[in-house]
């Protein structure tokens, strides 16, 4: 089910803030780019928080979704067919 897979990470990247699902060694992951010229605490903190919050969203939308349909052919993680 890669490309099912593949097309929800996509269609997950416009929903996300400054950040977006990138795929890394058979991995996908959650990342965001900042220059560090003028990087604060606060914004640091930020980041860190807005990864994580996507992290921890999308990963258990996926995994319900995906262990669901693992011996069906369906919809994808958004409903959609």
């Amino acid at each position: 089910q890669k490309e099912s897979f593949y097309f929800d990470l996509l269609s997950f990247n416009n929903k996300l803030y400054s950040s977006a699902f990138v795929l890394h060694n058979d991995w996908a992951w959650v990342k965001m780019l900042r220059e560090c010229d003028g990087l604060d605490q606060a914004e640091t903190f930020a980041i860190i928080s807005r990864v994580g919050h996507y992290a921890d969203q999308y990963d258990d939308l996926l995994k319900a979704h995906y262990e669901s349909t693992a011996a069906k052919d369906s919809a994808d993680a958004t409903g959609s067919r």
